[in-house]
C-alpha cells in the first residue's frame, strides 16, 4: 500500500500574542525540490503554539510552490522567483502555474496590510545543494500600490560557525 501524501496547506501556520507591532512573512517550498522551508515552518509554529511566547506582532508562514512539492520538482513550468516581475504583475498574468502560486501568494499577503503592521519583513527559506557558509537575503520592504509590487533588495552574508556532535 502506498503512503499518502499530505496536502501542504497554503498557509503553514500564524502566530500572534495580540501586540501590534511588525509583520514576518516567511515562505518555504518556493521551489518544489526545497521542502526543508516548509517543514522547519511547521516545526517552528508547533512550538510556538506549545510554548506560547509573548510576541509583539505577528508571524505567517506559507508554502511556495505546493504542486511542485508535491511532486519534488523544482517547478511546473517555470521557476517561481521568477514571475514576480512588474510585467506579470502589471498585466495580472496567470498564464502558467507558477503564475496562478503567485497570485495565491499575494492574495495571502492582501489579508495582511502595511497599515496594519509597523513594518513587514519577508524571508524566503530555501535549500542548496552546493557547498556554502549559510547566508541570508533580506527584503527590506514589499510595498504593493495600485496593485503593484514593488522590491527593494539587501542582501546580507551571514557567516556562521557550525557546531557538530562528535
Amino acid at each position: 500500500m502506498q503512503k499518502q501524501k499530505k496536502e501542504i496547506p497554503r498557509i503553514i501556520g500564524k502566530y500572534t500574542s495580540g501586540k501590534k507591532g511588525p509583520l514576518l512573512f516567511v515562505t518555504g517550498g518556493v521551489h518544489g525540490n526545497e521542502p526543508s522551508g516548509v517543514q522547519a515552518l511547521e516545526r517552528v509554529f508547533a512550538e510556538l503554539e506549545k510554548s506560547k511566547p509573548e510576541i509583539v506582532g505577528s508571524i505567517i508562514g506559507v508554502s511556495g510552490n505546493k504542486e511542485a512539492l508535491n511532486q519534488n520538482k523544482r517547478f511546473l513550468d517555470e521557476d517561481l522567483n521568477r514571475t514576480w516581475t512588474e510585467e506579470n504583475i502589471q498585466q495580472k498574468k496567470m498564464e502558467t502555474h507558477e503564475q496562478q502560486e503567485m497570485w495565491e501568494i499575494i492574495e495571502v499577503l492582501k489579508q495582511y496590510p502595511e497599515s496594519d503592521f509597523t513594518k513587514r519583513y519577508f524571508l524566503d527559506c530555501h535549500t542548496t545543494s552546493s557547498p556554502s557558509l549559510p547566508y541570508i537575503s533580506v527584503r527590506k520592504c514589499m510595498i504593493m500600490m495600485n496593485g503593484r509590487i514593488g522590491f527593494q533588495l539587501i542582501s546580507y552574508a551571514v557567516s556562521a560557525i557550525w557546531y557538530t556532535a562528535a
